[in-house]
């Protein structure tokens, strides 16, 4: 069911219905969801470095929930169940910037350049279109969707998107 769920959201993916979504609050309940699972997390620390005020962001809110979802389990299962995950968020600008840090391995030069393509994947029940559907999401809203690695160190996903949209 995923693997054709993930195959028809990258086939078919709907256009944003943008509504103001408070990101900071967003992303505070779903570091509570997924840390409320022990078996996923095991032993990662859980860090956030979130506005207390309200961080408003005109966004798709089910689809930017999805790529904060789907990036936050890639860096807990990078670390396979020992290490630390930082979710930060903060206004560059017209834009907002999160950054989700994991401090697991890393990944290599020559894999960072493929982690975007549809279809790639070094998990062994991935489907590889995790990423290639948050770059489209973010890119629909007009933002931008990197990684940063350095073997041994971990890997941030850095992710920005326009605070105010002015198609809204």
């Amino acid at each position: 069911d995923s693997t054709l769920n993930d195959f028809l959201q990258f086939a078919r993916p709907r256009n944003p219905q943008h509504r103001p979504v408070d990101l900071s609050s967003m992303a505070g309940d779903l570091i509570s969801i997924i840390w409320s699972d022990e078996d996923t997390v095991g032993d990662i620390e859980a860090k956030t470095d979130l506005p207390e005020e309200v961080f408003l962001v005109e966004c798709d809110g089910n689809q930017i929930r999805q790529v904060f979802w789907n990036t936050i389990l890639n860096g807990i299962q990078s670390m396979h169940g020992k290490g630390a995950l930082r979710v930060s968020l903060c206004e560059e600008g017209d834009m907002a910037r999160i950054e989700i840090s994991d401090t697991g391995p890393g990944i290599p030069r020559e894999e960072l350049t493929k982690v975007f393509e549809p279809f790639h994947t070094t998990k062994p029940r991935g489907t590889g279109l995790g990423l290639p559907i948050a770059r489209r999401i973010i890119m629909a809203h007009g933002g931008d969707i990197r990684l940063d690695s350095v073997v041994g160190d971990g890997t941030t996903a850095v992710i920005t998107l326009p605070v105010h949209n002015p198609d809204a």
